[in-house]
């Protein structure tokens, strides 16, 4: 089990405020705290290759408060829930593939605004026909992020598509989720290749990308490396790298003290 803490600080305007509505309207840096929930399950599986592995993972990540601009509009971070399983296969004592699925959910309600700004929220708490809640500007913005959580399972409203097929609220929840597969080889546990594709819905992003990569795990220093490749070429995440670079510290103490 492992948590992590982080603190969020972003300022889109580089301090210049070009309100001219009072100081209602003021544009301000906005600032919160978030924090990760993990837990990963490792079980070793004798075979006759060798000895496999089943991983089992579960993450709550950005639990934390909202982000606001200005003394009006509070806005959600993006808490996410995810779970994954994967399974590791030796062929020998150097050669290993690992094949893993992952299933993501952000934790955010959805807002349908029937009244647009009400400053004193007198109409927030209309409701929809079949009974879920509705919040205008202002009752979205005094949602708590606990109540936001538990609210992202059951909000969805429903939807006609353009072809005139009829979306129930159920079927637009489970288009909420993004799905991921990927595929990784290994050679001596030191050098990876990896490729996957995960797929968003595409009236809920429509982030459905390819990515390929590679890693290096040389003593105490690991590096690996991604490139993402979208299904439309529109997508700002086409064609994208990025680069990570680690270092072991239990690693370090042992090269400190002459241990390696």
């Amino acid at each position: 089990m492992g948590v992590a803490l982080r603190f969020l600080y972003s300022d889109l305007t580089n301090g210049y405020n070009n309100s001219t509505s009072g100081n209602s309207g003021e544009m301000k840096p906005g600032w919160t705290m978030a924090a990760d929930v993990n837990l990963y399950y490792h079980q070793p599986i004798d075979i006759a290759m060798g000895t496999s592995y089943f991983n089992l993972g579960f993450a709550l990540k950005n639990l934390g408060g909202k982000m606001t601009y200005n003394d009006y509009t509070k806005n959600f971070i993006p808490t996410t829930m995810s779970i994954g399983a994967g399974y590791e296969l030796p062929f020998d004592n150097y050669n290993r593939l690992q094949f893993a699925i992952e299933a993501d959910k952000t934790l955010v309600p959805t807002t349908y605004s029937k009244y647009g700004n009400t400053v004193d929220g007198s109409k927030s708490s209309a409701e929809y026909p079949d009974g879920l809640p509705q919040f205008d500007n202002y009752g979205y913005s005094k949602l708590s992020s606990p109540n936001g959580w538990w609210q992202s399972f059951c909000d969805a409203p429903g939807y006609t598509t353009d072809e005139g097929k009829v979306v129930s609220a159920g079927m637009e929840e489970f288009q909420e989720v993004r799905w991921g597969a990927g595929i990784e080889y290994t050679y001596n546990h030191q050098f990876f290749a990896r490729a996957g594709y995960s797929h968003e819905h595409p009236t809920k992003g429509n982030r459905r990308l390819f990515e390929v990569g590679a890693g290096f795990h040389l003593s105490i220093v690991n590096f690996d490396v991604s490139y993402t490749i979208a299904t439309a070429s529109t997508n700002p995440l086409n064609n994208t790298m990025r680069f990570t670079l680690g270092f072991d510290l239990a690693g370090i103490k042992d090269l400190v003290n002459n241990k390696r």
